[in-house]
């Protein structure tokens, strides 16, 4: 089913407001920790699908580490 942009803006913002209120430093410490792993992941395969010559396979999981990346890089300005 596809979303419009302001539908998905709206769930993003919901779910961000919902997490905020259950957080603990804790679990953002976890959280950021698994998002590093993820990135990691992410890179890893996205250099596998480049190496295979699968340069879409590459590009989503660039895509998806990208994206990882800026939000660690958010969390990481606001813990300073």
């Amino acid at each position: 089913m596809a979303r419009s942009s302001d539908d998905r803006i709206d769930r993003l913002e919901s779910l961000g407001q919902t997490l905020d209120e259950n957080n603990n430093r804790r679990e953002k410490a976890n959280m950021m920790s698994q998002l590093s792993q993820e990135f990691d992941r992410h890179m890893q395969t996205a250099e596998k699908f480049t190496k295979d010559n699968d340069l879409g396979g590459a590009e989503a999981h660039r895509l998806i580490a990208e994206s990882i990346h800026g939000t660690l890089s958010t969390f990481e300005m606001i813990k300073e």
